[in-house]
Parts: C-alpha cells; sequence; structure tokens
C-alpha cells in the first residue's frame, strides 16, 4: 500500500491549523483583541498546519519499488543485518513476505517495511526514505 503526499498533508494540515490556531487564541489570551486577535491565530493556525503538513507529507508518504538480484546472492541476511543497523527489527515471517517494525532509532517518522522476497527478484515497500536508504546500501 502506498501513500502519497497528498493522502498525508490532507489529514495533518487540518489537525494541526486547528490545534495550533486554537492553542495561539487561548493561551496567547488574543480574544481580548476582538476580531484582529482573531484571524492572527488563524493566520498563525494555517502557517504551523502547511509547515507541518508538508514536513510530515514529505517524509511518511510510502512507496514499493521492485528490483531484480543475483540468486546466488543472500539477498535475505543482507536485509536482515541492513535493517538492524538502520533501527528495525523482524516482526513477522510469512513464507515469502517478511515484516519489519521500526524501533525507536529508526526514527519518529518510521513506518512498517514489507519485504517479498522471490527468487531473483525483491519487492521492498514503505516508507521513502528509508527506501532510498536500502537502496543505496544494497546498491540498487
Amino acid at each position: 500500500m502506498t501513500r502519497s503526499f497528498k493522502d498525508i498533508f490532507l489529514i495533518v494540515f487540518p489537525l494541526t491549523a486547528l490545534l495550533f490556531g486554537g492553542m495561539t487564541y487561548y493561551l496567547l489570551n488574543l480574544k481580548t483583541l476582538g476580531s484582529h486577535g482573531l484571524w492572527m491565530a488563524v493566520g498563525l493556525g494555517f502557517g504551523c498546519g502547511a509547515v507541518f503538513g508538508t514536513g510530515i507529507g514529505y517524509f511518511v508518504r510510502s512507496f514499493e519499488f521492485d528490483f531484480d538480484i543475483d540468486p546466488s546472492v543472500d539477498i535475505d541476511t543482507r536485509l536482515q543485518l541492513l535493517m538492524l543497523e538502520m533501527g528495525y527489527r523482524l516482526e513477522d515471517r510469512m513464507k515469502k513476505v517478511v515484516i519489519f517494525s521500526p524501533t525507536l532509532r529508526a526514527g519518529i517518522l518510521a513506518d512498517r517495511i514489507r519485504v517479498e522476497l522471490m527468487p531473483g527478484h525483491v519487492k521492498i515497500g514503505g516508507p521513502v526514505y528509508h527506501l532510498e536508504q536500502i537502496r543505496k546500501k544494497l546498491g540498487v
């Protein structure tokens, strides 16, 4: 399953805009300024929502890619060692499918990585940032 930037942004943006707008309105006591204070809180909420929505949408989007491998290479062991190095642990293994879940070392915005191993072919899905690191380290 892939999650695009737009899907994540449309969830995070309104929630953070409402949260930060409401917090600034009440905590900074902008209600004493009348309508000017309200518009200041709306502007700050909109700005914070846009920043957080863009950042989280960029880093949490997920993707899936396929690549061919040499069947003589033990890709299973290489992937497990690489995932441990990146801060992931083995969560589940079902025949050809291996699922790795993130630890705190992998990062707050990390998500599960699903690996499907086939003879001469590998299919990996997960957060784009971590998949790019895997591609670099495996050299594919």
